[in-house]
């Protein structure tokens, strides 16, 4: 087995901890022979030491412009998955910034689940709005064999994501949010094949949908780059139906509308929300909290995540 590891790294001014928490906890947990293939995306300087290593190879890339974030993001990692196959690696992975691996035997377990009808074991964000349409890339290995050979794409063409099988597919799983993944799952159902989930398995949760252990493997801290806003916030409680309908009706003219014209509107959304804004905030202070503990002390934060007491 080798591994080909895929990360786009885009990360924050004030995150360097976080990235040396995933660098290192990759390596730490990482027992079979592995290479990472890493793009760096808006990446302040100084960061790029920490990214000039052997097992490390940084490849200059140049993403389309003015198009969405998960566009932007799927095809920085698909260039990096054709890199890693060409490079002989026997299994591809791709991970975030602000995700990890969490056990040594996670790359093997997660070899050991694959076949050639579920050739992709991946994370599985319920909380975040997403169903099996979408292996989240935050965590997620699949065969070498299967992407050169079934050539799959991480995110809809745009001529597909207006094409009606596009929508069916989204409509029928009730995928909220489009996000790079949910194309893999449609390369992967449009085949008659499948893959293995893995599930939120905290023992401790402080919010549904950040600070994420996944089959006691994949740790995602999620968000770490973006707006705190998510399908399924933790204080959903506080939310009047009014507040919930405006929400769910922003995620539905977000999926109707072409990804163009949404390219295009996104300097806008500030001037618009559709939502209020109280959910988001309180999951900025949320997410600035157990950020904090993470990288305040990483091991004594994710052993509380992952065990009871």
């Amino acid at each position: 087995m080798k591994l080909g590891l895929a990360v786009v790294y885009h990360v924050l001014p004030d995150s360097e901890a976080l990235l040396q928490i995933h660098l290192d906890r990759f390596r730490r947990h990482t027992k079979v022979p592995y290479v990472i293939h890493g793009a760096p995306l808006r990446l302040p300087e100084k960061f790029l030491p920490q990214l000039a290593a052997p097992d490390l190879r940084l490849h200059s890339l140049k993403p389309p412009l003015n198009v969405l974030n998960y566009v932007e993001h799927s095809f920085l990692l698909t260039e990096l998955l054709n890199r890693a196959a060409a490079d002989g690696c026997t299994h591809l992975a791709t991970l975030h910034v602000d995700s990890f691996p969490l056990a040594d035997h996670w790359a093997e377990f997660l070899a050991g689940t694959l076949t050639e009808q579920a050739p992709v074991a991946a994370v599985l964000e319920e909380m975040e709005g997403d169903p099996m349409a979408r292996p989240n890339l935050a965590g997620m290995m699949m065969l070498a064999t299967y992407w050169n050979s079934a050539r799959p794409f991480l995110s809809p063409s745009p001529e597909l994501a207006s094409s009606p099988a596009w929508r069916n597919f989204i409509s029928r799983h009730n995928q909220q949010v489009i996000h790079s993944g949910v194309g893999l799952g449609y390369s992967l159902e449009r085949e008659g094949r499948t893959w293995t989930p893995l599930r939120r398995t905290n023992a401790r949760t402080r919010h549904p949908a950040l600070a994420g252990v996944y089959g006691d493997l994949i740790f995602h801290l999620g968000a770490a780059t973006r707006p705190k806003s998510f399908w399924s916030d933790g204080f959903t409680q506080r939310e009047t139906w009014s507040m919930r309908t405006r929400r769910q009706l922003a995620s539905t003219v977000r999926r109707g509308l072409p990804s163009r014209i949404r390219a295009w509107l996104r300097p806008f959304k500030p001037l618009g929300n559709f939502y209020d804004a109280r959910p988001q905030q309180q999951n900025e202070h949320a997410f600035a909290a157990l950020r904090s503990e993470l990288l305040a002390a990483p091991d004594e934060f994710i052993e509380k995540a992952r065990r009871p007491g």
